[in-house]
């Protein structure tokens, strides 16, 4: 299942290199031609090869321009939650320091490899064209196209793609349109991701509604993908059920509730235990605000796998963070759990909780000071004492 990934454009364009979306990708006709109708091209050959030439002063102007557009998009996403956003503006800034420097390195080498048909061999994780597109700089921009366009290697087309969806210049619009008529379903899926990412989503939503890519559309926020993920609650495999309940809580959860529910109910009672936790982590998005979803959530304090308790505990962790008082008082149930993961994953919980001031952790793990299993009961008092709320 495609995992939720938020952050910037480069991590969320993981989703691409994990090759869910790429696998069902499609997207051509009987003739192998796109779907997508070629527009305009926005820049020369000429302009773009101009980017590999830029000084570091024209490299840092392009990236104050392009770190307002990041932030902007960030906010966007996380709903206006400005401590979300910079967490991964923060992400994307360590990635580009660390990786500024290699990128003449990193351009003379992939061109090398090129040249000596040696790029992203088989069996081998060459990491030399993500790193281009998390430096976020405009200069890799002319040989990742030249990679995407010219290069034999599907796996190196396919990379290029997603770290040109990360750069997310003008520059690369062209390309990636091109990309879409690759001979290769990865490479096009590839590049479909990318142009969403780079802001034509309008171009390349039939494709990936068609490849049912539901979370991919959710962490972008594309209500228009709405209709097609309810439609998708009907669909045959589970996962793509559970991907699209997820994708509406975020996007539509007043009006898709009554639709949503009857599909994680069923993924409650699932054999599988990921399907299982999938569908806990769909309840615990707005068990803060709505008692049936809170109340589906519960049942999994008392699932028949250790791991989706401790998931359960984690879940009910954050929802005692918004002031749930319930929530706290399952965590503390926890500690009677007859498994002793569940019960250390309780009190970590209880833990970072009162290391917030959370009044009732607080008193939760002074109960647990007389709690009849011994490593419970010092575990608890050494909480306590670190946090300088000593036990009478």
């Amino acid at each position: 299942m495609v995992k939720k990934v938020l952050g910037s454009l480069v991590v969320l364009s993981m989703v691409i290199w994990g090759g869910t979306v790429l696998q069902a990708m499609g997207g051509k006709t009987a003739e192998g031609k796109s779907e997508v109708k070629e527009t305009k091209v926005k820049m020369s050959e000429a302009e773009i090869r101009q980017y590999e030439k830029m000084s570091q002063e024209e490299v840092e102007k392009w990236w104050k321009v392009r770190r307002e557009e990041i932030w902007e998009q960030l906010v966007k996403r996380y709903k206006g939650d400005e401590k979300q956003a910079k967490v991964e503006m923060e992400l994307i800034e360590h990635y580009r320091k660390k990786l500024k420097p290699q990128v003449p390195s990193l351009i003379k080498s992939v061109r090398k490899a090129m040249k000596d048909k040696t790029l992203c061999p088989p069996d081998y994780e060459d990491m030399r064209l993500l790193d281009l597109g998390r430096a976020e700089d405009p200069r890799g921009i002319p040989v990742l196209i030249e990679v995407l366009k010219t290069y034999e290697v599907a796996e190196a087309r396919v990379q290029a793609a997603s770290a040109l969806g990360g750069i997310k210049d003008k520059s690369v619009i062209n390309a990636l349109k091109e990309a879409l008529n690759d001979e290769n379903k990865k490479v096009r899926g590839s590049a479909s991701c990318a142009l969403a990412l780079s802001g034509e989503i309008e171009l390349v939503l039939p494709l990936l509604i068609k490849a049912k890519a539901f979370i991919f559309l959710k962490d972008l926020g594309i209500k228009e993908a709405i209709p097609a993920m309810k439609a998708a609650l009907q669909d045959k495999d589970i996962k793509v059920r559970l991907e699209a309940a997820l994708s509406l809580i975020n996007l539509d959860p007043d009006n898709s509730k009554v639709l949503i529910f009857p599909v994680l109910r069923d993924a409650l009672k699932d054999n599988d235990k990921w399907i299982r936790n999938e569908a806990l982590c769909c309840l615990a998005e707005i068990g803060d605000r709505d008692k049936e979803a809170f109340h589906l959530l519960k049942e999994g304090v008392n699932d028949k796998d250790e791991y989706i308790r401790r998931t359960t505990l984690r879940l009910l962790e954050r929802l005692g963070r918004k002031g749930n008082k319930e929530a706290i008082c399952l965590i503390k149930e926890g500690l009677n759990d007859k498994d002793e993961y569940v019960r250390d994953d309780a009190l970590k919980c209880l833990k970072r909780l009162a290391k917030e001031g959370n009044k009732d952790a607080i008193s939760s793990l002074k109960e647990a000071l007389k709690h009849e299993n011994r490593n419970v009961r010092e575990e608890s008092k050494q909480i306590l004492e670190k946090i300088e709320e000593k036990p009478k």
